[in-house]
Order: structure tokens, then C-alpha cells, then sequence
């Protein structure tokens, strides 16, 4: 069972060059990860634990879309509550209309310090308005000047 005060973060990611960049980044920020390579690994993961913080989601998985896994979430009730952030290479991404439980986007490559921005305030929003979390200690964010990035 993940600890939701500690910060835990699933990260939904197929490249594993970036699932595991992005692993070590949150990990020295002190979070707790989790990782799934496809929707259906992230569907049993959240099966089996949904005491998550925030979901870093790419939107391009190899056996069903964005779409598919979020409205998989819904109808089984996974991880209603838990915040999501697209991270995507593609330009879309920010031109898009966010849909309904994802607070947030950063387009690959980004900035080490943009995504941990992003991740401290969404998962910090949603430690607050949690009625059954209390708020422990907040990972520091390190303001690197960094790109984080895949050749």
C-alpha cells in the first residue's frame, strides 16, 4: 500500500527511458513512484492501490488511448479523486481542452523545475481537499536549470 502523505505519484509511461528519468526525478523530490508501461498495467495498479496523489500520464500508450483509460477509471471508480497531468511530445497537448480530471499538461521535453512545479501544486491541492489526509511534509522543489529530455 502506497502512503498518500508521502507524495506518491503513479506514472503512466511507456518509453521506459522516460518512465525511469521520470522515476529518479520524483524520487529525489522525495515522492513515492509507481510506474505502469500501458493503461491495463496502470487499471491493476489502481486496482490494487488508488492511494495516489497525482498521475503523470503520457498520452500515447500501446494498447489503448487516452480516452479509453480515463473512462476505464470512471466506470470501475479508480482514481477518481486522484489528479492527473498529461506529459506528452506532442503539440496538441497544449492547445487541447483539458477533460474532466486532468488538472494539467507539460509537453516533453520540459523542464525539470516545470514539472516538479507542477506536480507540487496539483498534488498539493489535492492532499488539501482530501477529508482524509492530513498534509505531512512537502517535498522541496528543486529549481534546476536542467532540461529533462531523451536523445
Amino acid at each position: 500500500m502506497v502512503n498518500r502523505t508521502a507524495g506518491a505519484v503513479l506514472v503512466i509511461e511507456d518509453n521506459r527511458e522516460m518512465q525511469e528519468l521520470l522515476r529518479m526525478i520524483l524520487e529525489h523530490e522525495g515522492y513515492c513512484v509507481a510506474a505502469a508501461a500501458t493503461g491495463n498495467e496502470a487499471l491493476e495498479i489502481l486496482r490494487s492501490d488508488s492511494n495516489f496523489s497525482l498521475i503523470l500520464m503520457d498520452m500515447t500508450l500501446p494498447d489503448m488511448g487516452w480516452r479509453s483509460l480515463l473512462e476505464k477509471e470512471r466506470v470501475e471508480g479508480l482514481g477518481k479523486e486522484i489528479p492527473i497531468i498529461f506529459c506528452s511530445a506532442s503539440s496538441e497537448i497544449m492547445q487541447m481542452g483539458l477533460p474532466a480530471g486532468v488538472v494539467g499538461a507539460i509537453r516533453k521535453p520540459f523542464e525539470i523545475k516545470d514539472l516538479l512545479i507542477k506536480v507540487e501544486t496539483f498534488k498539493r491541492s489535492a492532499v488539501l481537499s482530501s477529508s482524509e489526509t492530513r498534509l505531512g511534509t512537502n517535498p522541496a522543489i528543486t529549481l534546476s536549470k536542467h532540461r529533462a529530455s531523451l536523445s
